[in-house]
């Protein structure tokens, strides 16, 4: 699977994009893309926001999924995730 750093054109593309060094968007491969930096990605690229974040983008923009283009949950989500337990860490 291609990385969405690639998708955008690679780390130098997509570091002029938003204006941060190269070696800042390399850690992005490693770590994701900021949240903070998706929409403006998005705008700038036509590339979705689910295609930058696809481990966690329902999550952190759930009116996307009300989108007709919007990909399927079962493909989204890895195979091994289970659903987050609500009580997980209440009594901390």
């Amino acid at each position: 699977m291609e990385h969405p750093i690639d998708q955008l054109g690679g780390t130098s593309a997509v570091a002029g994009l938003v204006g941060v060094a190269s070696a800042t968007v390399s850690g992005w491969r490693r770590d994701g893309i900021p949240i903070k930096r998706c929409v403006t990605l998005e705008q700038k690229t036509g590339v979705m926001r689910w295609a930058l974040r696809p481990g966690d983008w329902w999550e952190i923009w759930p009116e996307l999924m009300a989108r007709p283009d919007a990909p399927a949950m079962d493909v989204c989500m890895p195979a091994s995730s289970e659903p987050a337990n609500e009580d997980e860490g209440a009594a901390r």
